[in-house]
């Protein structure tokens, strides 16, 4: 068991895990030297850290913080966050029994290595998943998704960030809000807010609170100043029961 190199930095490391879901998916996983033309240095020994040293190891992603390479008595792990690699000899062949150790073990690991006590944490809560470009990217789910239905809005804020008012014509149309949508329930967002402009003047505004809740995406939230908050949009959206956010402003500071 030991450390290989110096540790890989996080943003290097990420974009090497990219580039293995995209080319490779969870086949004979061997990891990426540094690029082409990169000079010699510190920079490049990192990124040659990343490379698995079994040539028929397979890939796999642990969310949210560690890419593993196993193969039959090897097991390579680096945790992204602190860029950190390990190398331990003689694990099962099976990929499975990873996370089915007698505790014995790898309390014996840890002492010898703490990071792979940390490894041991994040597998007891975590199921290994295939090194993909979709698994990589959902993670253990994604926590807020802003989709802005629309530029246009009932008031003309002077201090508005987005310098939406009533003139404003920009909008998404309906086939682009659905598959957003879907894309949001597919890479497990936790919650998707509808903001603008101001959302309730968009004409899709209460079907896409609808669609989301069909999908059974777990929240909706509606960013409104509320002056369209009335009359059938109002009926609808009590109906549905999305969450809203409101902004008030005043001429006093204390208020």
């Amino acid at each position: 068991m030991n450390r290989t190199g110096e540790p890989i930095e996080p943003d290097r490391a990420r974009r090497y895990l990219l580039r293995a879901a995209d080319e490779h998916g969870t086949h004979d996983i061997r990891g990426y030297p540094a690029q082409q033309g990169a000079p010699a240095g510190p920079a490049s020994r990192r990124a040659d850290s990343l490379v698995a040293t079994s040539p028929h190891a397979t890939g796999y992603f642990l969310p949210n913080d560690w890419i593993l390479w196993h193969s039959e008595g090897l097991l390579e792990a680096i945790k992204l966050s602190s860029g950190d690699h390990v190398r331990v000899e003689g694990t099962p062949g099976n990929d499975a029994s990873l996370s089915k150790l007698p505790a014995s073990v790898w309390d014996s690991l840890a002492r010898f290595e703490p990071l792979l006590g940390q490894l041991r944490e994040q597998l007891q809560v975590e199921a290994l998943q295939p090194l993909t470009r979709e698994t990589v990217l959902r993670g253990s789910g994604w926590k807020h998704l802003f989709v802005e239905l629309t530029a246009k809005c009932n008031e003309q804020c002077v201090h508005c960030y987005a310098e939406s008012s009533p003139a404003r014509t920009e909008a998404l149309a309906w086939p682009e809000i659905s598959k957003v949508l879907e894309d949001a329930k597919a890479l497990n967002f936790d919650l998707v807010q509808l903001t603008g402009g101001d959302p309730l003047i968009s004409p899709h505004c209460v079907h896409a609170v609808e669609f989301a809740r069909e999908l059974g995406i777990p929240q909706v939230e509606i960013y409104t100043n509320g002056l369209a908050l009335r009359g059938r949009t109002y009926d609808r959206l009590r109906e549905l029961g999305p969450s809203f956010a409101f902004s008030f402003y005043s001429h006093n500071a204390e208020t």
